[in-house]
């Protein structure tokens, strides 16, 4: 028709695409500047040399059964799993409860009271304190852990 050129529509085929769709979506450049992905499956206290080291020369060596326990149990794929979903959930405020009372309740997510169970029985809480007065590298120990 009798249209000015600037308005008649644009007619022209659209390239063909040599890759499949899939193919692009997923590949955009090779990452090679990142770690990969933390998995678990080891033992946290065992695979650093440096912690052992320190742990030994500064005395704390002597709960090395006790930081190997914990090292295995905090790198083990399900307790990494706990924490990455734990991590997925901030804690929750509660102020007051529905009748209007105060409550000051933080609600954490339940896999966070699993962890920190893991750790209250590892002692990462109170090994230095649990020992006898004047055990030598008992703070090292517990900084171990």
């Amino acid at each position: 028709p009798n249209m000015p050129a600037m308005a008649q529509p644009l007619r022209r085929s659209l390239p063909t695409l040599s890759r499949s769709a899939q193919e692009l979506s997923t590949h955009t450049h090779q990452v090679f500047n990142q770690s990969p992905p933390l998995v678990g499956g080891y033992n946290l206290y065992a695979s650093d040399r440096g912690l052992m080291d320190a742990i030994e020369r500064y005395g704390g060596d002597w709960h090395k059964d006790g930081l190997l326990k914990h090292g295995e149990l905090m790198g083990s794929e399900s307790t990494m799993r706990l924490g990455e979903i734990a991590n997925k959930f901030n804690p929750t405020l509660r102020t007051h409860d529905a009748n209007g009372r105060r409550l000051d309740l933080a609600e954490y997510h339940p896999y966070y009271h699993d962890l920190m169970n893991m750790a209250v029985s590892s002692q990462v809480t109170s090994l230095a304190w649990n020992q006898s007065h004047g055990t030598s590298g008992a703070h090292v120990a517990r900084a171990g852990l």
